[in-house]
């Protein structure tokens, strides 16, 4: 299940709220992801269900950034393997643990590695979105879109 939050208008007499809610039922997903408008993506694990309220806060501090992608060779060609890789920065405080890509917006990571890099073949040609994720822990991560014209 994904549901998306936006800012909503206030209509007259009525007051913007900062916090948004929605019920989680009697079974608790497995995990709840909260994408903050940062960038910063928080992973919950086995958030509890019932009436008692769930606040979630976005974690205060620095984190990772991502500042570019780039693919070699920068136009690839459908079946013909590319290497990706990512530059990143990170704070001093924080460590990177890993990262993962998802080379076909299918929501999966097809790879995952403790390097910036991977490899992949893209089967069709066409503009595809690659999603690119810094692990900064269990519970915290970022990640960056890019488009990828394949001939």
């Amino acid at each position: 299940m994904i549901r998306e939050a936006e800012g909503a208008t206030s209509s007259h007499n009525q007051q913007n709220s900062p916090f948004l809610h929605f019920g989680l039922g009697d079974r608790a997903p497995d995990v709840l992801e909260v994408r903050w408008l940062t960038g910063r993506i928080q992973i919950l694990a086995k958030p509890r269900p019932g009436p008692e309220p769930l606040l979630v806060e976005e974690p205060k501090g620095r984190f990772a950034e991502i500042t570019s992608v780039k693919f070699d060779p920068p136009e690839p060609k459908a079946g013909e393997e590319v290497s990706a890789k990512a530059s990143f920065k990170v704070p001093a405080a924080s460590r990177v643990q890993g990262f993962a890509w998802d080379f076909d917006m299918d929501n999966r990571f097809e790879a995952s590695t403790d390097k910036s890099e991977a490899k992949h073949v893209f089967e069709k040609p066409g503009t595809h979105l690659v999603r690119v994720r810094i692990l900064e822990s269990k519970t915290s991560s970022v990640e960056k879109g890019i488009l990828v014209q394949v001939k």
